[in-house]
């Protein structure tokens, strides 16, 4: 009797927070929840992928360069370039997490983010990979939500000097990003 309760009361809890305006997201396999915050302008997928189909040139408006390049020139780091391989790369693992619906670095058959790397063409010496879900366009929360993660946040301020990213439509309109790091050879 008490988990009913528990459970009731967990329900009434986030029912309460979901009407108080709490953007709720996932980043990885862990939940986070952020309160308001000012934000780059939401964008729909649809003018994502027009922004998107203009690599590898630096898109200024582009509002996951704006916000990785922001966070690392705070501490004095390159800005990232955004390169053509790696926007493949992560375009082919976006994808096949659609298609054989799953949600991890590694996929059920056991294939890990450097494969689609490969896949693309990219030659590198160090690589990484951020996936974030669920975040409804919100490119605030999205990078906020990496940041507060420990293994993402060292790869958006990692030793790397290029990057690639994938957006699309996931479980029931959520956005799927996949973001490929890379050190070219």
């Amino acid at each position: 009797m008490k988990n009913k309760w528990k459970m009731i009361l967990a329900f009434a809890i986030f029912t309460l927070i979901a009407w108080m305006g709490i953007v709720w997201f996932t980043v990885d396999s862990m939940v986070v929840y952020m309160p308001e915050v000012e934000t780059v302008e939401p964008i729909t997928v649809k003018e994502f992928e027009k922004l998107s189909l203009k690599a590898p040139v630096i898109v200024e408006k582009d509002p996951i360069l704006v916000l990785i390049n922001g966070s690392r020139a705070e501490i004095g780091l390159n800005s990232l370039v955004i390169n053509g391989q790696l926007m493949q790369s992560a375009k082919l693992k976006g994808q096949d997490m659609v298609k054989y619906d799953y949600w991890s670095h590694i996929s059920p058959s056991g294939v890990t983010p450097w494969h689609w790397i490969d896949m693309a063409g990219y030659s590198y010496l160090i690589a990484g990979e951020n996936l974030a879900r669920g975040f409804h366009g919100n490119w605030t929360v999205e990078h906020d939500g990496w940041m507060a993660s420990p293994s993402h946040k060292e790869n958006i301020l990692g030793d790397y000097n290029q990057f690639g990213y994938y957006v699309t439509e996931y479980e029931h309109g959520n956005q799927l990003v996949v973001t490929h790091f890379g050190r070219s050879k």
